[in-house]
């Protein structure tokens, strides 16, 4: 309970840092204030699990972090999927990859990112 108040505090200061934000910074960064204020409400836990599954395909953390625009989108998809049961018991299993992971809203577009980073 407290770590999850914690985070919405922390979600709270990163929103008005970003609605302080004006366009130079903004244009610098390469997102939009929503798209910014999305990930900033995003719970770390789905952060995580976007990043492992991205793993699981060969993607690192910071090809996402690179793919600004990628990220967003993905993180949209992890944020609003309804598979995070398996989402999770898959990416449990020491014996997971990425083929096995065509449940996932982002299976198709890890393979491409994958792929162009190989």
């Amino acid at each position: 309970m407290f770590e999850h108040l914690k985070e919405k505090l922390a979600q709270g200061r990163e929103v008005r840092e970003i609605e302080a934000m004006d366009a130079r910074e903004l244009d610098e960064i390469g997102l939009s204030r929503d798209d910014l204020i999305s990930v900033a409400q995003t719970p770390n836990a789905v952060r995580e699990r976007m990043e492992a599954m991205a793993a699981v395909h060969g993607v690192s953390a910071s090809i996402l972090n690179e793919n600004r625009v990628d990220y967003v989108e993905l993180l949209a998809k992890c944020r609003h999927c309804g598979q995070t049961a398996h989402c999770a018991d898959f990416l449990g299993d020491a014996r997971a990859a990425g083929d096995g992971a065509d449940f996932c809203p982002n299976h198709s577009d890890y393979v491409a990112l994958a792929a162009a980073t190989h």
